[in-house]
Protein backbone atom coordinates (compact mmCIF):
# COMPACT_ATOMS: atom_id res chain seq x y z
CA UNK A 1 0.00 0.00 0.00
CA UNK A 2 1.34 3.52 -0.82
CA UNK A 3 1.72 5.95 1.82
CA UNK A 4 -0.75 8.55 0.48
CA UNK A 5 -3.53 7.76 -1.92
CA UNK A 6 -5.37 10.32 -3.75
CA UNK A 7 -8.46 9.21 -5.41
CA UNK A 8 -10.74 11.47 -7.77
CA UNK A 9 -10.09 14.56 -5.63
CA UNK A 10 -12.32 17.20 -6.97
CA UNK A 11 -12.33 20.99 -5.43
CA UNK A 12 -14.31 23.70 -6.64
CA UNK A 13 -14.23 27.51 -4.92
CA UNK A 14 -17.81 29.10 -4.56
CA UNK A 15 -18.34 32.32 -5.38
CA UNK A 16 -21.12 35.14 -5.44
CA UNK A 17 -21.97 34.64 -9.19
CA UNK A 18 -20.07 31.64 -9.91
CA UNK A 19 -17.94 28.41 -9.37
CA UNK A 20 -14.39 28.04 -9.83
CA UNK A 21 -13.38 24.38 -10.82
CA UNK A 22 -9.90 24.23 -9.70
CA UNK A 23 -9.38 20.30 -9.47
CA UNK A 24 -10.87 17.92 -11.54
CA UNK A 25 -10.84 14.20 -10.98
CA UNK A 26 -7.48 13.72 -9.97
CA UNK A 27 -5.92 10.21 -8.64
CA UNK A 28 -2.14 9.74 -7.94
CA UNK A 29 -0.11 8.17 -5.36
CA UNK A 30 2.92 8.66 -3.01
CA UNK A 31 5.22 5.80 -1.84
CA UNK A 32 7.76 5.93 0.77
CA UNK A 33 10.81 7.69 0.19
CA UNK A 34 9.88 8.75 -3.08
CA UNK A 35 9.69 12.23 -4.59
CA UNK A 36 6.99 12.94 -6.72
CA UNK A 37 6.58 16.72 -8.51
CA UNK A 38 3.15 17.67 -10.01
CA UNK A 39 4.03 20.54 -12.74
CA UNK A 40 1.70 22.64 -15.04
CA UNK A 41 1.57 26.23 -15.61
CA UNK A 42 -0.14 28.76 -13.39
CA UNK A 43 -3.89 28.02 -12.81
CA UNK A 44 -3.14 24.40 -13.32
CA UNK A 45 -4.52 22.86 -10.00
CA UNK A 46 -1.23 21.79 -8.11
CA UNK A 47 -1.18 23.73 -5.16
CA UNK A 48 -4.82 23.19 -4.55
CA UNK A 49 -4.38 20.06 -5.03
CA UNK A 50 -1.54 20.26 -2.16
CA UNK A 51 -3.66 22.32 -0.34
CA UNK A 52 -6.90 19.65 -0.37
CA UNK A 53 -4.61 16.94 1.07
CA UNK A 54 -3.61 18.80 3.89
CA UNK A 55 -7.01 20.26 4.54
CA UNK A 56 -6.00 23.53 4.10
CA UNK A 57 -8.59 25.30 1.74
CA UNK A 58 -10.43 28.05 2.24
CA UNK A 59 -13.91 28.10 3.52
CA UNK A 60 -15.71 28.99 0.25
CA UNK A 61 -13.91 25.94 -1.38
CA UNK A 62 -15.53 22.07 -1.44
CA UNK A 63 -13.19 19.14 -1.89
CA UNK A 64 -14.70 15.83 -2.73
CA UNK A 65 -12.94 12.57 -3.41
CA UNK A 66 -10.75 10.88 -0.65
CA UNK A 67 -7.34 11.47 -0.11
CA UNK A 68 -5.70 7.98 2.42
CA UNK A 69 -2.84 8.34 4.24
CA UNK A 70 -1.72 5.32 5.50
CA UNK A 71 -4.68 3.60 5.07
CA UNK A 72 -6.52 6.46 6.98
CA UNK A 73 -8.79 8.84 4.90
CA UNK A 74 -7.70 12.58 5.70
CA UNK A 75 -11.07 14.11 4.25
CA UNK A 76 -13.04 12.14 6.73
CA UNK A 77 -11.37 13.66 9.80
CA UNK A 78 -12.75 16.66 11.98
CA UNK A 79 -10.20 19.31 12.01
CA UNK A 80 -9.02 19.08 15.53
CA UNK A 81 -7.63 15.30 14.02
CA UNK A 82 -5.83 16.84 11.59
CA UNK A 83 -4.01 19.41 13.25
CA UNK A 84 -2.60 16.14 15.19
CA UNK A 85 -1.08 14.84 11.57
CA UNK A 86 -0.05 18.19 10.04
CA UNK A 87 3.53 18.80 11.17
CA UNK A 88 3.60 15.57 12.66
CA UNK A 89 2.73 13.61 9.89
CA UNK A 90 2.74 15.59 6.84
CA UNK A 91 4.56 19.03 6.68
CA UNK A 92 4.24 21.69 3.96
CA UNK A 93 6.75 24.33 3.30
CA UNK A 94 5.11 27.08 1.76
CA UNK A 95 5.57 28.78 -1.41
CA UNK A 96 7.13 32.86 -0.14
CA UNK A 97 9.63 32.22 2.31
CA UNK A 98 9.48 35.57 3.59
CA UNK A 99 5.67 35.37 3.89
CA UNK A 100 5.45 32.60 5.51
CA UNK A 101 8.02 33.39 8.24
CA UNK A 102 6.52 36.24 11.17
CA UNK A 103 9.13 39.03 10.29
CA UNK A 104 8.34 40.09 14.36
CA UNK A 105 9.32 37.08 15.76
CA UNK A 106 12.99 35.79 16.63
CA UNK A 107 13.46 32.30 13.75
CA UNK A 108 13.95 30.35 17.56
CA UNK A 109 10.53 31.85 18.99
CA UNK A 110 8.89 30.49 15.52
CA UNK A 111 10.72 27.09 15.32
CA UNK A 112 10.45 25.92 19.25
CA UNK A 113 6.81 26.55 19.40
CA UNK A 114 6.55 23.63 16.84
CA UNK A 115 8.28 20.98 18.96
CA UNK A 116 6.65 22.79 22.65
CA UNK A 117 3.45 22.46 21.09
CA UNK A 118 3.54 19.34 18.67
CA UNK A 119 5.89 17.06 20.91
CA UNK A 120 5.59 18.86 24.00
CA UNK A 121 9.39 19.59 24.47
CA UNK A 122 11.07 22.28 26.92
CA UNK A 123 11.55 24.87 25.89
CA UNK A 124 15.48 24.78 26.28
CA UNK A 125 15.38 21.35 24.83
CA UNK A 126 13.51 22.28 21.66
CA UNK A 127 16.19 24.96 21.11
CA UNK A 128 18.77 22.59 20.99
CA UNK A 129 16.56 20.15 18.93
CA UNK A 130 16.24 22.87 16.09
CA UNK A 131 19.48 24.03 16.25
CA UNK A 132 21.03 20.22 15.44
CA UNK A 133 17.84 20.89 12.80
CA UNK A 134 19.30 23.85 11.19
CA UNK A 135 22.98 22.40 11.16
CA UNK A 136 21.30 19.51 9.24
CA UNK A 137 19.88 22.14 6.26
CA UNK A 138 23.55 23.80 6.02
CA UNK A 139 22.84 26.84 7.30
CA UNK A 140 26.32 27.77 8.91
CA UNK A 141 26.94 29.67 12.61
CA UNK A 142 23.39 27.67 13.38
CA UNK A 143 23.72 28.71 17.32
CA UNK A 144 23.62 32.72 16.16
CA UNK A 145 21.70 32.64 13.41
CA UNK A 146 18.64 31.13 15.37
CA UNK A 147 17.95 34.53 17.48
CA UNK A 148 17.93 36.16 14.09
CA UNK A 149 14.55 38.34 13.15
CA UNK A 150 13.81 36.82 8.83
CA UNK A 151 14.47 40.08 7.44
CA UNK A 152 18.35 39.31 8.70
CA UNK A 153 18.26 36.40 6.46
CA UNK A 154 18.82 35.94 2.79
CA UNK A 155 16.21 34.31 0.68
CA UNK A 156 18.09 31.24 0.65
CA UNK A 157 18.65 31.19 4.28
CA UNK A 158 14.87 32.04 5.14
CA UNK A 159 14.00 28.38 2.62
CA UNK A 160 16.33 26.41 4.80
CA UNK A 161 14.86 27.45 7.30
CA UNK A 162 11.34 26.99 6.71
CA UNK A 163 12.78 23.46 5.79
CA UNK A 164 14.26 22.87 9.00
CA UNK A 165 10.91 23.66 10.80
CA UNK A 166 8.93 21.41 8.56
CA UNK A 167 11.28 18.66 9.43
CA UNK A 168 11.44 19.19 13.17
CA UNK A 169 8.96 16.29 14.05
CA UNK A 170 10.69 14.20 11.48
CA UNK A 171 7.12 14.13 9.20
CA UNK A 172 6.71 11.00 6.63
CA UNK A 173 5.65 13.27 4.12
CA UNK A 174 6.75 16.92 3.09
CA UNK A 175 4.96 18.94 0.87
CA UNK A 176 7.34 21.50 -1.06
CA UNK A 177 4.91 24.21 -2.65
CA UNK A 178 7.30 26.29 -5.38
CA UNK A 179 10.36 25.73 -2.77
CA UNK A 180 13.16 27.66 -5.29
CA UNK A 181 10.94 30.77 -6.26
CA UNK A 182 12.17 34.05 -6.29
CA UNK A 183 15.24 32.36 -5.67
CA UNK A 184 18.72 32.81 -7.82
CA UNK A 185 20.24 29.75 -9.57
CA UNK A 186 22.96 29.09 -7.64
CA UNK A 187 20.60 28.58 -4.55
CA UNK A 188 18.01 27.01 -6.21
CA UNK A 189 20.51 24.11 -7.29
CA UNK A 190 21.22 23.65 -3.65
CA UNK A 191 18.14 24.01 -2.34
CA UNK A 192 17.87 21.34 -4.93
CA UNK A 193 20.35 19.29 -3.03
CA UNK A 194 19.04 19.40 0.48
CA UNK A 195 16.02 18.03 -0.95
CA UNK A 196 17.62 15.28 -2.10
CA UNK A 197 19.85 14.79 0.83
CA UNK A 198 16.49 15.10 3.14
CA UNK A 199 15.36 12.64 0.51
CA UNK A 200 18.29 10.15 1.55
CA UNK A 201 18.59 10.76 5.41
CA UNK A 202 15.65 10.97 6.88
CA UNK A 203 13.59 8.82 4.50
CA UNK A 204 11.13 11.48 3.98
CA UNK A 205 8.79 11.42 0.81
CA UNK A 206 8.42 14.34 -0.94
CA UNK A 207 5.50 15.71 -3.01
CA UNK A 208 6.68 18.96 -5.56
CA UNK A 209 4.63 21.70 -6.76
CA UNK A 210 6.09 23.27 -9.45
CA UNK A 211 6.27 25.08 -12.83
CA UNK A 212 10.10 24.87 -13.18
CA UNK A 213 10.47 21.16 -15.28
CA UNK A 214 14.16 22.08 -14.93
CA UNK A 215 13.71 21.95 -11.17
CA UNK A 216 12.43 18.26 -11.20
CA UNK A 217 14.36 17.11 -13.95
CA UNK A 218 17.35 15.81 -11.67
CA UNK A 219 15.75 15.21 -8.32
CA UNK A 220 12.23 13.44 -9.28
CA UNK A 221 11.50 9.60 -9.64
CA UNK A 222 8.12 10.40 -10.83
CA UNK A 223 6.46 13.48 -12.54
CA UNK A 224 2.47 14.58 -12.95
CA UNK A 225 1.64 17.07 -15.48
CA UNK A 226 -1.56 18.73 -14.80
CA UNK A 227 -3.57 21.25 -16.77
CA UNK A 228 -7.00 22.66 -16.05
CA UNK A 229 -7.21 20.59 -12.99
CA UNK A 230 -6.90 17.64 -14.22
CA UNK A 231 -4.01 15.08 -15.02
CA UNK A 232 -2.59 14.40 -18.42
CA UNK A 233 0.26 12.39 -18.01
CA UNK A 234 2.29 11.08 -15.47
CA UNK A 235 5.46 8.20 -15.28
CA UNK A 236 8.90 8.02 -14.46
CA UNK A 237 10.78 11.29 -15.11
CA UNK A 238 13.44 9.83 -17.02
CA UNK A 239 10.57 8.54 -19.30
CA UNK A 240 8.43 11.39 -19.86
CA UNK A 241 11.40 13.57 -20.32
CA UNK A 242 12.45 11.44 -22.80
CA UNK A 243 9.29 10.68 -24.90
CA UNK A 244 6.73 12.89 -23.58
CA UNK A 245 3.07 11.29 -24.21
CA UNK A 246 0.33 14.07 -24.48
CA UNK A 247 0.76 17.26 -26.51
CA UNK A 248 0.28 19.74 -23.38
CA UNK A 249 3.70 17.75 -22.12
CA UNK A 250 5.29 18.37 -25.42
CA UNK A 251 4.48 22.07 -25.70
CA UNK A 252 5.92 22.84 -22.06
CA UNK A 253 9.16 21.30 -23.30
CA UNK A 254 9.38 23.12 -26.08
CA UNK A 255 9.07 26.42 -23.88
CA UNK A 256 11.96 25.88 -21.58
CA UNK A 257 14.60 28.08 -23.31
CA UNK A 258 18.02 25.91 -24.31
CA UNK A 259 21.14 26.40 -25.28
CA UNK A 260 21.44 23.94 -28.23
CA UNK A 261 18.94 25.92 -30.01
CA UNK A 262 19.67 27.78 -33.28
CA UNK A 263 16.64 30.00 -33.38
CA UNK A 264 16.94 32.92 -30.51
CA UNK A 265 12.89 33.33 -30.62
CA UNK A 266 11.56 31.74 -27.53
CA UNK A 267 9.03 29.37 -27.74
CA UNK A 268 5.26 29.45 -26.28
CA UNK A 269 2.35 27.70 -26.39
CA UNK A 270 -0.48 29.94 -28.20
CA UNK A 271 -3.21 30.65 -26.59
CA UNK A 272 -4.65 31.70 -22.60
CA UNK A 273 -4.64 29.32 -19.91
CA UNK A 274 -8.01 27.65 -19.28
CA UNK A 275 -10.80 29.77 -17.52
CA UNK A 276 -10.97 27.66 -14.47
CA UNK A 277 -14.95 29.11 -13.77
CA UNK A 278 -15.72 27.23 -17.43
CA UNK A 279 -15.78 23.23 -16.84
CA UNK A 280 -15.60 21.65 -20.51
CA UNK A 281 -16.95 18.49 -21.58
CA UNK A 282 -14.09 17.72 -23.65
CA UNK A 283 -10.18 18.02 -22.90
CA UNK A 284 -9.24 20.98 -21.44
CA UNK A 285 -6.09 21.43 -23.40
CA UNK A 286 -8.17 21.42 -26.52
CA UNK A 287 -8.63 25.09 -27.61
CA UNK A 288 -4.57 25.49 -27.13
CA UNK A 289 -3.35 21.98 -28.86
CA UNK A 290 -2.29 21.96 -32.24
CA UNK A 291 -2.63 18.41 -32.74
CA UNK A 292 -6.29 18.39 -31.65
CA UNK A 293 -9.55 16.43 -33.38
CA UNK A 294 -13.11 17.04 -33.42
CA UNK A 295 -13.75 14.47 -30.51
CA UNK A 296 -11.03 16.65 -28.22
CA UNK A 297 -13.89 19.36 -27.62
CA UNK A 298 -16.49 17.13 -27.44
CA UNK A 299 -15.36 13.96 -24.93
CA UNK A 300 -13.22 14.27 -22.09
CA UNK A 301 -10.10 11.66 -22.56
CA UNK A 302 -10.09 8.69 -20.22
CA UNK A 303 -6.90 8.24 -18.00
CA UNK A 304 -5.18 5.22 -20.41
CA UNK A 305 -2.57 3.25 -18.39
CA UNK A 306 0.70 2.41 -20.18
CA UNK A 307 2.82 0.02 -18.18
CA UNK A 308 4.05 2.86 -15.37
CA UNK A 309 2.64 5.66 -17.24
CA UNK A 310 -0.64 7.05 -17.30
CA UNK A 311 -1.99 9.42 -20.02
CA UNK A 312 -5.64 11.52 -20.82
CA UNK A 313 -5.39 11.88 -25.06
CA UNK A 314 -7.78 10.72 -27.68
CA UNK A 315 -4.53 10.63 -29.94
CA UNK A 316 -2.40 7.90 -30.52
CA UNK A 317 1.32 7.42 -28.63
CA UNK A 318 3.40 8.77 -31.08
CA UNK A 319 1.43 10.80 -33.53
CA UNK A 320 3.44 14.03 -32.74
CA UNK A 321 6.48 14.89 -31.98
CA UNK A 322 8.96 16.68 -29.70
Amino acid sequence: MSLLEVHDLEVVFKTTTTSVHAVNGVSFELNEGEILSIVGESGSGKSQTAYATMGLLSRNAEAKGSVFFDGVNLMALSESELVKIRATQIAMIFQNPMTSLNPYMRISEQMTEVLTYHRKLSKPKALEVCIEMLEAVQIPDSKERISMFPHECSGGMRQRILIAMSLLCRPRILIADEPTTALDVTIQAQIVELLKKIRRDFKTAILIITHDLGLVAGMSDRIIVMYGGQIMESGPTDDIFAAPNHPYTVALLEAVPRLDRDSEKLVVIPGDPLDARIKLEGCPFEPRCKFRLPVCKELRPTIEVIGERTRACHLNVGTFEQ
